[in-house]
C-alpha cells in the first residue's frame, strides 16, 4: 500500500466519523434523559419507603443551581430530607444530581408541579451547593403528597436538555415524571 492510498483511506474514515458524530450525540442525550428520569423516579420511591419505614414525613427538595459558574441556574439536583428527633429537618442522604446537561423544565405548562401553591421553598444551608434555592414537596408515611392538591392536579415535571429548560415549547426528546397524589408513586413517560 502506498502513502497516497493510506492518506485516501484516512480521509474517507475522517469523513465517515464526521458524518456519524451527530447521531452519537443524539443517542447520548437521549440516554442521559432516560437516566435522569429514572434517577428522579428512584429518589421519589426511596423517599416513599423512608417515610413509611420511619413513620414520619419526608421532604423532597428540587434544587436549582448553575452547573458551571456563570451559567443560568436550573433545577438539576434533588435531595431527601427527614425530621430529626429535635424536630428540625436534616438531610436523609446525599444530593443526587441529574446527568450532565439535563434539567427540569421551568415552564409551568411542562412542569406544573413546580408552580403548585404552597410548595415549600428556601435555600440550602451551608455546604455544597450552599445557598442554592429549592422547591419542595412532602411525602407522608401513608404515601400521600403534600401540599394537598385537587384530585385532578397535574403532579408532573418534564426533564429536558438544559438548553431547553426555559423554552416555550417541548423539544422532540424529553421525559415526564408523574407523581400520584395518593401514593407518591412516580411514573415515567417518553415520547
Amino acid at each position: 500500500m502506498t502513502l497516497v492510498e493510506m492518506l485516501v483511506v484516512i480521509a474517507i474514515m475522517a469523513v465517515l466519523m464526521a458524518l456519524s458524530l451527530p447521531s452519537f450525540t443524539s443517542i447520548s442525550e437521549s440516554n442521559n434523559l432516560s437516566i435522569g428520569g429514572q434517577l428522579l423516579s428512584d429518589q421519589i420511591r426511596l423517599g416513599t419507603q423512608i417515610a413509611s419505614a420511619q413513620n414520619q414525613i419526608l421532604e423532597v427538595r428540587l434544587i436549582k443551581r448553575a452547573s458551571i459558574p456563570g451559567a443560568p441556574p436550573t433545577y438539576c439536583a434533588l435531595q431527601l430530607w427527614t425530621t430529626a428527633s429535635t424536630g428540625t429537618m436534616v438531610p436523609a442522604g446525599k444530593i443526587t444530581f441529574l446527568p450532565q446537561n439535563i434539567a427540569i423544565s421551568e415552564n409551568a405548562a411542562f412542569s406544573p408541579l413546580l408552580s403548585l401553591p404552597n410548595l415549600g421553598t428556601g435555600t440550602l444551608p451551608g455546604g455544597s451547593p450552599a445557598n442554592s434555592p429549592y422547591v419542595s414537596f412532602k411525602i407522608h408515611p401513608c404515601g400521600y403528597f403534600e401540599p394537598v392538591t385537587a384530585k385532578d392536579a397535574q403532579l408532573y415535571v418534564t426533564l429536558v436538555q438544559k438548553r431547553f429548560s426555559a423554552a416555550a415549547s417541548l423539544p422532540a426528546n424529553y421525559v415526564m415524571v408523574q407523581i400520584s397524589p395518593y401514593t407518591c408513586s412516580p411514573t415515567l413517560y417518553r415520547p
